[in-house]
């Protein structure tokens, strides 16, 4: 880990000791106590149907990054997609809009002899089906339940329409990047002469180069979808799984500590569109933004005694607990695995 990622990681844990701390001083329903007796008393079956559902979070991103790979090399399996998911997570949750995520996760992917623009092109089809996924579950959540929706603050709603926009405008771009390539090139330059003019762009040079890297690398990464058509679905499938793993640990421990079975799928909408909501907030793990989106969501479910308490109890579980256990998979996998980096081919 490089001292900028060092550093990241204890801004973090900095803002997550923050936000508990929050939540728990000015939220008038929290009680430690009580917590604790809900995790003692919880019931043991629904509670361990929520750590095998995060699990199977992590599970799931790596099945996908290894189908990908198994498909590019033409049937050369790769056996560690436990550890180049664990990587993402990890790091995606301690950098500003998930940006270390997909780097630290592509180092495995080359150490284990993978060369780097397959390594990158495999997390770029990841990254497109994680998007078509979360914008599916979401739309889903929000069609099904709006007027739980509506009873949001103007904030919440604002933050889930902000969320939907941007999943809705990256995968405009992609698609537009298989068959409007040369319209994408146009609007990209607009745009960043635009930015440029406005002074909101410095070393313009580097930039607009950076710029037209990221263009051709999903502009291979486009291409590369329509010759593996089988691939792609089983990618999305298996993206849709982990999607649905997330959601459902904040359904499982809100049943666990004996939650209506009733509200049960509103619970699931709350988390599905908190993940829409705080998706692109350039802070670590959407940390904050996520956590506002879940008390607002959660103090509309009839049942819920304690919003404070059961948003601590699903956030802890789905995000703490789960980063925690990515974090040491990651050191396990850096210092265990044999190195065997190579060079592009």
């Amino acid at each position: 880990m490089n001292k900028k990622k060092l550093l990241w990681l204890l801004v973090s844990i900095v803002i997550a000791v923050l936000i508990i701390w929050t939540i728990a001083s000015q939220c008038s329903s929290f009680s430690l106590k009580e917590l604790y007796i809900d995790i003692l008393t919880a019931n043991k079956c629904w509670f361990m149907l929520g750590i095998i559902s995060m699990l199977g979070f992590i599970y799931f991103e790596g099945k996908a990054i290894c189908v990908i790979i198994k498909e590019l090399l033409h049937g050369r399996p790769r056996k560690h997609g436990v550890l180049y998911a664990a990587s993402d997570i990890f790091f995606s949750s301690i950098t500003p809009s998930a940006t270390g995520g997909q780097p630290a996760s592509a180092y495995f992917i080359m150490r284990d002899g993978v060369s780097a623009s397959v390594a990158m092109i495999t997390l770029l089809i990841n990254l497109v089906m994680y998007t078509f996924s979360l914008m599916i579950t979401g739309a889903v959540s929000l069609i099904l339940h709006f007027d739980l929706y509506k009873e949001y603050s103007v904030l919440g709603r604002i933050l889930v329409i902000i969320g939907f926009l941007i999943l809705i405008l990256c995968a405009i771009a992609f698609i537009m990047l298989v068959f409007k390539e040369s319209l994408t090139y146009y609007i990209a330059n607009k745009i960043f002469n635009i930015l440029v003019k406005i002074h909101l762009i410095r070393n313009v040079e580097k930039r607009y180069l950076k710029m037209t890297y990221l263009l051709e690398e999903y502009r291979s990464c486009a291409q590369m979808l329509l010759k593996y058509k089988k691939m792609l679905v089983n990618v999305f499938v298996l993206n849709l799984f982990q999607r649905i793993c997330q959601i459902s640990v904040s359904m499982f421990m809100y049943l666990a500590v004996g939650g209506d079975k009733s509200y049960a799928s509103s619970v699931w909408a709350v988390q599905s569109l908190a993940l829409v909501g705080s998706n692109g907030m350039p802070v670590p793990g959407a940390m904050g933004v996520i956590d506002y989106l879940l008390l607002e969501g959660f103090s509309h479910i009839n049942g819920i005694d304690s919003v404070a308490n059961m948003e601590l109890l699903v956030r802890g579980v789905s995000f703490y607990i789960c980063v925690g256990l990515c974090g040491i998979i990651t050191l396990w996998g850096y210092f265990t695995k044999p190195r065997i980096i190579i060079k592009d081919r």
